[in-house]
């Protein structure tokens, strides 16, 4: 499908499948009262904090959403 489309297409189908990837998962706030540690010991990024809980809520809720950001498979199907 992507060999079809020329350099604006794929941006703009790129940018849809990060924009309904980021509509799907709360904020990084409610991301922490959902599945935050409080008596976790070790430092973490923000960042990394954020992937992780956004990885917990794609499995709890089963969802399937495009990561295209994941740099091992760009366009990874998250499940």
């Amino acid at each position: 499908m992507i060999e079809q489309m020329n350099c604006n297409e794929i941006l703009n189908y790129l940018t849809d499948l990060d924009n309904k990837y980021h509509k799907a998962l709360p904020d990084i706030n409610a991301l922490a009262k959902l599945y935050s540690d409080v008596d976790c010991p070790k430092l973490y990024r923000q960042r990394d904090l954020q992937w992780k809980w956004q990885r917990a809520h794609i499995k709890k809720h089963e969802l399937i959403l495009h990561d295209v950001t994941d740099e091992r498979n760009c366009g990874a199907l998250r499940r």
